[in-house]
């Protein structure tokens, strides 16, 4: 069991309805904000230039 501070993070996530959604919601938003293609090798090429 992992370990956190995080109210309800005790409980397993398919115990009821609220891990769930909560782990929906955060992949929705993550979702709204993946870039694909020309527009993440762009990405991907600013970090190595950066880097460089």
């Amino acid at each position: 069991m992992v370990q956190s501070r995080l109210p309800g993070a005790s409980r397993s996530p398919g115990a009821d309805g609220e891990g769930c959604a909560g782990y929906a919601k955060a992949f929705a938003s993550l979702a709204e904000t993946a870039v694909y293609g020309d527009a993440a090798r762009a990405l991907i090429r600013a970090a190595i230039d950066a880097l460089e």
